[in-house]
């Protein structure tokens, strides 16, 4: 893999970096393909397909990953993430990871993952990055969205490959209020004035709640009501992070795990008298190493 095109115009306080995303598969789920490639900006950008072992992903699947790289919703979502974390310029992206997880049936979640190398921190001592992900869930037949948790974890291995040694600095979104009131939200408005106990929450609201296990996990769960837009069309989630690691020795060109996106369904979906079958955690790792011939 090639290394970042933009040279942090400091290299002395500032590596280059390489990095790459590989999907992190549950033991009832199988991978069912990945493609990757170096786009003409330099991102290396992946996707990834899981599917149920008993239920194979259809054909056409280089389309639906070059669609999902370089098509139209592929560079909505790379806005959307970088307008969230608010970046500066000096913030250049290395590497972009779709994942989509369906379940026959009952519905599907796509997670995309960015990841942003502050170029010029003029910090002797560490290294600053930036983790957005965008996370839509979507219901099929006659379910509803019920909600989903998503994670960040820097304290992990993966095979031999040891942690960077990251923390956290700076996340959002914060926890938010059950009916966040969008423009012309009548409903989102009376209920959060008068629905004080949450009483009409599991069939009008839509919270956010944020959880800082410690400087390296981070997580958020998000639920909507059932009688919300976003239990019939797109439940959607856009947590954004910022991670502090050590500057490594001059001569570790060593992979190391940055951190694991994880993503867990046990809310899932929903619809009168029934719930789908529980699946186990997925979501995926991103890989990281100083760039060869960084200084």
């Amino acid at each position: 893999m090639p290394g970042i095109p933009s040279v942090p115009s400091n290299p002395v306080r500032s590596f280059r970096y390489e990095a790459i995303f590989f999907p992190d598969i549950p033991p009832d789920a199988e991978l069912a393909g990945y493609y990757a490639r170096v786009l003409p900006d330099g991102v290396i950008a992946s996707y990834a397909e899981v599917a149920d072992r008993a239920a194979p992903a259809p054909d056409g699947f280089l389309t639906r990953a070059e669609d999902r790289i370089s098509g139209k919703d592929a560079l909505a979502v790379r806005e959307r993430l970088r307008d969230a974390a608010g970046l500066s310029d000096e913030y250049v992206e290395v590497a972009r990871h779709t994942t989509a997880r369906r379940y026959p049936g009952v519905g599907q979640m796509i997670a995309t993952t960015a990841l942003y190398q502050r170029s010029n921190d003029y910090d002797p001592e560490h290294e600053y990055f930036c983790l957005g992900s965008h996370f839509a869930m979507t219901p099929e037949d006659d379910w509803r969205n019920s909600g989903f948790c998503a994670s960040y974890d820097l304290d992990t291995a993966y095979y031999s490959l040891m942690p960077f040694g990251g923390f956290f600095g700076q996340s959002s979104p914060q926890t938010s209020p059950r009916y966040p009131v969008s423009p012309g939200d009548v409903i989102g408005k009376f209920l959060n004035t008068f629905d004080i106990c949450g009483i009409f929450s599991g069939l009008f609201g839509h919270p956010v709640e944020f959880h800082a296990h410690d400087t390296t996990g981070v997580a958020w769960i998000t639920e909507c009501g059932y009688f919300t837009s976003r239990a019939t069309g797109s439940l959607n989630l856009t947590p954004i992070s910022e991670v502090v690691g050590k500057q490594p020795a001059v001569d570790d060109t060593a992979w190391h795990v940055l951190a694991d996106i994880e993503i867990d369904t046990k809310l899932g979906w929903s619809r009168p008298g029934e719930q789908p079958p529980l699946s186990l955690p997925w979501g995926h790792l991103v890989l990281i190493r100083k760039a060869a011939g960084a200084a």
